[in-house]
C-alpha cells in the first residue's frame, strides 16, 4: 500500500520559497537574541500607549525557541527584524498560553511594520494579532496606507480553525508588487489587493517597505494575567530568485469582494483609544466555509517602535480626532479559499 508524502505544513516548503535569507533565525542558541539579527531593547521601554513596559530581559532563547514573557505586573516582550524590505516573505512557527490563573490577557502579534516609523501613511501589515494567547482561531489587521483619517484596514478571521493557537502553527506572510497573502500550516489563509481610494488610501500592497517585529503587547495596563509566547523560528524570505511554486499558486479560485466598503477598525475591537469603525472584509481558512465573519479581533496595536534603538512610540491611529471620510474608498479585492463577507458597522 503506498502511502501518500504528508502534506506540507510551511507555505515555503509548499510553494518553493528558496532558501531562507541570513537575518533568519532558527533560535538554536541561548541567551538574549541575536543581535547581528535583531534589535532589542536595552532596559526597558514604555509598552503599548503607556501599559506596562516593553523590555529586553523578557525576551530570551532557550537552545531551542524565543520565548517572550508577559508578567502580572504587565511587562513584556518586543523584538525587531533589522532586515528592511520592499515585498518579501515571512514565516515563523509559534505558539501562546496563559501561565497565570487570572487577569487581563495580553495580545500575541506579527508584524510587519514600515521602516518609516509613519503611521498610518505607510501602512502596517499585523499578519497575526489576537486579543489573548492559545485562542481557538487566527485573527490579523492588514493596514492600508493612508492619511490621517479613520482607521483603513483588513480584518481576517480564520475559519474551520483546528487546533488552537496555544499549540504550534506556522503563519506565513507574503508581500508582492500585486497582493499582499497569509497562510497557516501551508494553507493559503486569505488574499488580499489594491483598494485605493478617496482621500488619499493607497493601495493596500503599497507600504514602502517595511520589516517584522515580534510584539507580546499588553493593551490594558497592570492586573495582567501572566502568559508566554513562543516562536520556534522565524525564516525570511526575498521575492527575487526565490524560485517557482512547487504547487499551482494559491489563490486561483473564485474572487469575491464589496468594492463599496472602507476597511475600517471592526467595532467591538480594543484598539489603541476605542475609536469607532468597521471592517471591510474578513478572510477564511478552508473550503466550504460560508457566512460573515464575526468582528471579534483584538484591534490592531501599536505604540510600536521601528527597531531603530529610539523606543520611539507611534500610535495606531484607532483614534478620535483624525479627521472623517466623507466618501467610502473601495475595499481592496480578496481571494479566498472559502466564502468572503463584508462587514459593516456603525
Amino acid at each position: 500500500m503506498v502511502v501518500p508524502p504528508a502534506e506540507p505544513t510551511t507555505a515555503a516548503e509548499k510553494y518553493g520559497w528558496g532558501t531562507p535569507l541570513p537575518e533568519s533565525d532558527e533560535f538554536n542558541y541561548t541567551g538574549g537574541p541575536d543581535q547581528t539579527k535583531w534589535s532589542t531593547i536595552n532596559g526597558c521601554w514604555a509598552g503599548h500607549n503607556g501599559n506596562g513596559k516593553r523590555c529586553g530581559a523578557n525576551s530570551t532563547v532557550d537552545g531551542e525557541k524565543l520565548i517572550q514573557k508577559g508578567s502580572r505586573n504587565g511587562d513584556t516582550g518586543w523584538l525587531a527584524s533589522k532586515l528592511d524590505q520592499r515585498y518579501g516573505r515571512w514565516e515563523a512557527r509559534v505558539r501562546s498560553f496563559n501561565t497565570g490563573e487570572s487577569g487581563k490577557e495580553y495580545h500575541p502579534l506579527l508584524i510587519v511594520w514600515p521602516e518609516s516609523d509613519s503611521w498610518p501613511q505607510d501602512g502596517e501589515y499585523d499578519f497575526l494579532e489576537n486579543g489573548a494567547p492559545g485562542e481557538e482561531c487566527a485573527n490579523a489587521f492588514i493596514h492600508y496606507p493612508h492619511p490621517r483619517m479613520p482607521v483603513q484596514q483588513e480584518f481576517l478571521e480564520e475559519k474551520d480553525c483546528g487546533a488552537p493557537l496555544s499549540e504550534w502553527h506556522t503563519i506565513a506572510f507574503e508581500w508582492t508588487p500585486d497582493h499582499v497573502r497569509g497562510y497557516i500550516d501551508g494553507k493559503e489563509w486569505y488574499t488580499l489587493e489594491n483598494g485605493a481610494g478617496p482621500g488619499g488610501r493607497k493601495n493596500i500592497q503599497d507600504m514602502p517597505s517595511g520589516h517584522l517585529t515580534i510584539q507580546f503587547d499588553n493593551f490594558h495596563g497592570g492586573g495582567m494575567r501572566e502568559a508566554s509566547y513562543e516562536v520556534d523560528w522565524v525564516r525570511i524570505y526575498s521575492l527575487d530568485g526565490a524560485g517557482q511554486p512547487a504547487a499551482a499558486a494559491p489563490g486561483s479560485g473564485a474572487t469575491a469582494g464589496d468594492p463599496a466598503t472602507a476597511g475600517q477598525e471592526p467595532s467591538g475591537s480594543s484598539g489603541s483609544d476605542g475609536s469607532d469603525g468597521s471592517a471591510a472584509s474578513a478572510g477564511s481558512k478552508g473550503s466550504g466555509d460560508s457566512g460573515p465573519a464575526t468582528s471579534s479581533g483584538s484591534g490592531s496595536d501599536d505604540s510600536r517602535s521601528s527597531g531603530n534603538g529610539s523606543g520611539g512610540d507611534s500610535s495606531d491611529g484607532e483614534r478620535s480626532g483624525e479627521g472623517t471620510m466623507t466618501e467610502a474608498a473601495p475595499a481592496a479585492s480578496a481571494t479566498r479559499a472559502s466564502s468572503f463577507d463584508a462587514l459593516h458597522s456603525g
